[in-house]
C-alpha cells in the first residue's frame, strides 16, 4: 500500500506552541474583563462571492486574498440560522428570526420560549425536531432546495503564517458542511483529533444543475503535531472553554 508522509510542524510556526500558554492567558483574561469571548469576537476568515475561489482574511499588514490557508484547527462549531425573509429583503442590519450557537437549542421565534417554538409539540425550541430544520418535499424547491434554517460550522483556525494566540474563524456555508464532516471523520479514522493535523484550507468553483456558480471548501491534512505538542494544543483548546 502506497502512504504519504506527513510532515510534522515545527513549534516556532505556531506562538501557542512555544513555551507556557499561562501569559497570553491572563493578557487575555485582564484584557476581556467580564465580556464573554463568542465567535463574533474574533477575526473573520470570509468566504468569497458565488464561483470564486479566494478567501477574504484579516492579517497583521491589513486584509488580503489568498488561494489557501494552512494552519491548525482548534475548535469546530455547529450554528443554526434562520431569517424569515428571503436573502435580500426585510430589514438592513436586522437579526435573524432565530439562531442556535450550537445547533442544539433555538434562541429565538422557534427557540425554547419564542413564539413559534411555544406551539410546537415535544421538546421545545430543540433544533433536530423543529419545522424549519426540515427538508421542502421533493420538486418544490427546485435548484435552490435547502432547509428554512441553515446549518452552518464554524471552524476556528490558528493560521501557520500569523503569530496569533487566539484563532480566526470560518463560517462555512451549507453548501461545503459534508467537505467538513468526510474531513473530520477521515483523520478520526487514523486516530487523529483535529487539533493534532497541519490542515491547509481552499476553495474549488462549481456549478450546479441549475447553472448557479458557486464554491466549496476542500481540507487537507498536509502534516502533523509531534506527540509533544499534540499534549499541548489539546491543553490550549481545553483553555478556550474558559472564555
Amino acid at each position: 500500500m502506497q502512504t504519504t508522509a506527513m510532515t510534522i510542524l515545527e513549534p516556532a510556526r505556531l506562538p501557542v506552541l512555544m513555551g507556557d500558554m499561562t501569559d497570553a492567558l491572563d493578557v487575555l483574561r485582564t484584557n476581556l474583563g467580564s465580556r464573554q469571548l463568542t465567535p463574533r469576537s474574533l477575526e473573520k476568515i470570509r468566504m468569497p462571492a458565488a464561483g470564486a475561489t479566494q478567501f477574504r482574511r484579516p492579517t497583521a499588514d491589513g486584509v488580503e486574498m489568498v488561494d489557501a490557508i494552512t494552519g491548525v484547527l482548534v475548535g469546530v462549531g455547529t450554528p443554526r440560522v434562520y431569517w424569515d425573509s428571503p436573502f435580500g429583503q426585510g430589514e438592513r442590519g436586522a437579526p435573524p428570526a432565530c439562531k442556535s450557537d450550537d445547533g442544539v437549542l433555538g434562541d429565538g421565534l422557534y427557540g425554547q420560549y419564542g413564539e413559534m417554538g411555544a406551539r410546537l409539540r415535544g421538546q421545545r425550541g430543540v433544533c433536530d425536531t423543529c419545522p424549519m430544520n426540515m427538508w421542502p418535499a421533493r420538486g418544490s424547491g427546485g435548484a435552490s432546495r435547502k432547509k428554512p434554517c441553515s446549518e452552518l460550522r464554524n471552524l476556528f483556525f490558528l493560521p501557520l503564517d500569523e503569530d496569533m494566540v487566539l484563532p480566526q474563524v470560518l463560517v462555512v456555508t451549507p453548501g461545503s458542511l459534508r467537505a467538513v464532516d468526510d474531513y473530520l471523520l477521515s483523520i478520526a479514522m487514523r486516530g487523529v483529533p483535529f487539533y493534532a493535523a497541519v490542515t491547509k484550507l481552499s476553495l474549488k468553483a462549481a456549478v450546479s444543475g441549475g447553472g448557479i456558480a458557486y464554491q466549496t471548501l476542500t481540507l487537507q491534512r498536509t502534516g502533523s503535531l509531534s506527540p509533544e505538542d499534540r499534549a499541548k494544543m489539546k491543553a490550549y483548546v481545553d483553555s478556550l472553554g474558559a472564555f
